[in-house]
């Protein structure tokens, strides 16, 4: 079965905005971490005083823990919740998230062997001094992970197993093309178009309203990324079940 681009995205726009409320919610909570972090790294980032190194100590072990407990057991209530959406359920995100738990552990060990893939060629991209390495960064985090593309809405919708990434892989067997497109255009040209600004846009206070702005457009896209997940998700496994049955 080929997914359809358009119709996926379109979709996928048609149920945030009936579901807008409950979007805005997961948006919101996704904004005031993205702002957090921001925070955490610039006193990470202070440097003038020896007093002021443990202010940055204490940063970065703040953000590690936000980033390693709450980021997957908020994404994995999240699909839950928009999962709910496409069958007109009405669930919260509490409820959402009692229905993940016990999953947690799945989650962390399926995104270290994917961090295996990714993290050591983007340390080489940045050793080897390449040039816009973020860019470069962006690219190889969407053509390495789309392999991965139903990995993390089939732990959060499926019951828990041992091959979340074996039947991942060969769900999306003939779609991974398709799995690329939608992350390039939802997450990496989003990104890149962030960096761009960046590095264009010199006045400070021009930089910083531009950096807000676009963490709240990304913190609503990476919704909109969740919601593009499950629906390609769904849609290979019910062809899936139905080949299986047949």
């Amino acid at each position: 079965m080929k997914i359809n681009i358009k119709q996926v995205l379109s979709e996928a726009v048609n149920l945030c905005i009936h579901h807008y409320k409950r979007v805005l919610i997961v948006s919101l909570i996704l904004f005031v971490y993205s702002i957090f972090s921001i925070v955490l790294n610039e006193a990470f980032n202070i440097k003038n005083t020896n007093s002021f190194i443990y202010v940055g100590l204490a940063a970065v072990y703040i953000l590690l823990v936000i980033t390693i407990v709450f980021l997957p057991i908020f994404h994995m209530a999240a699909l839950k919740l928009i999962n709910s959406f496409i069958d007109n359920a009405s669930i919260s995100l509490k409820e959402a998230y009692i229905q993940t738990r016990g999953k947690y552990g799945s989650y962390i060990g399926c995104g270290l062997l994917m961090g295996l893939i990714y993290i050591p060629v983007t340390i080489l991209i940045y050793a080897l001094k390449a040039p816009i390495p973020t860019i470069l960064q962006y690219i190889y985090y969407a053509f390495s992970m789309s392999i991965f593309y139903l990995v993390m809405p089939m732990i959060a919708l499926e019951p828990k197993t041992s091959h979340y990434i074996k039947k991942s892989v060969s769900l999306l067997k003939g779609n991974y093309l398709t799995a690329l497109v939608l992350t390039l255009i939802i997450s990496t040209f989003p990104n890149i178009i962030k960096q761009a600004g960046r590095y264009l846009i010199q006045d400070k206070f021009l930089l910083q309203a531009f950096n807000t702005i676009f963490t709240a457009l990304n913190s609503c896209l990476l919704v909109l990324s969740y919601v593009v997940n499950v629906i390609v998700y769904r849609q290979l496994n019910k062809k899936a079940l139905t080949q299986w049955r047949e």
